[in-house]
């Protein structure tokens, strides 16, 4: 829905301040947004003392896409390591993950915002699917005057369609239990259809700029990893969320029937 802004630095942004409900067909979720636009509570730069402080840096994964806010990766994070620490130090952990976001958006986003909270350790949440870049490619070209994410590709026409479709979509879903069953029951039919068969390794396969992407994203990785031991001196950790067939095996043999492929060819758990 309409949650964004468009940003000189990191192209968008979420709106400070946000407070909606949002629904979806399986979960609903309230989405809170501090006053620098992120997705959690407010923290000062400064740094109380005996604190061990996380900053984490991705996409909807990190934001916590599907979960409420105390429910996220980086939350659950902060209450496992209380007991770990030594007596009188807390943890402080903070999530400036924003839906959409790749790997040049969390350079840029740690070393505009996450270095001023002076971490002790800066995790990176990579997402195998759509992670992959290369120098100044983005997954969307920005927020509208609406607070919409704008498609990239040129063939689609934003004005006649998104902002006339969404707010629709988003009513509908909202509103509507009869639009909800029929479009679960549409999907579930496409996928034991197999029309909807995890479609990533076909993309991966017919694009010719991969390898480029792909050396081009572990040296912005390595750009990040030095970044926090030479400049903010802290510790480094790099979190790969997996591709939903790689660890669920109905899926994993749906995408090996539906391409064809050679189970020897490939390792599944690879990013």
């Amino acid at each position: 829905p309409n949650y964004y802004v468009p940003d000189a630095e990191m192209i968008w942004k979420l709106k400070p301040n946000l407070n909606s409900e949002y629904t979806a067909s399986d979960f609903s979720m309230l989405v809170k947004t501090n006053s620098k636009g992120f997705r959690d509570i407010a923290h000062t730069y400064e740094k109380a003392q005996g604190t061990y402080r996380i900053v984490g840096v991705g996409d909807s994964m990190l934001f916590g896409y599907g979960v409420e806010s105390e429910e996220n990766v980086i939350n659950r994070l902060q209450e496992l390591l209380l007991d770990k620490l030594d007596k009188g130090k807390k943890t402080e952990a903070i999530n400036l993950g924003i839906p959409g976001y790749n790997p040049i958006q969390y350079d840029k986003s740690l070393r505009i915002e996450g270095a001023r909270y002076n971490p002790d350790l800066v995790i990176m949440f990579f997402y195998v699917g759509n992670d992959w870049t290369s120098d100044a490619e983005y997954s969307y070209g920005g927020a509208n005057k609406q607070g919409f994410l704008i498609e990239i590709d040129p063939s689609f026409s934003f004005d006649s369609a998104r902002n006339f479709l969404a707010p629709i979509r988003y009513f509908l879903k909202s509103r509507s239990q009869a639009y909800m069953f029929v479009r679960d029951r549409a999907k579930g039919f496409l996928m034991k259809s197999k029309l909807m068969a995890i479609p990533v390794v076909d993309i991966y396969r017919k694009d010719f700029n991969l390898e480029k992407r792909y050396y081009f994203t572990l040296e912005k990785i390595k750009e990040v990893d030095q970044y926090c031991k030479n400049t903010l001196q802290c510790h480094f950790i790099l979190c790969i969320v997996p591709e939903k067939f790689q660890v669920r095996k109905p899926l994993l043999g749906l995408v090996i029937n539906t391409y064809k492929l050679r189970s020897d060819d490939y390792d599944f758990l690879q990013p």
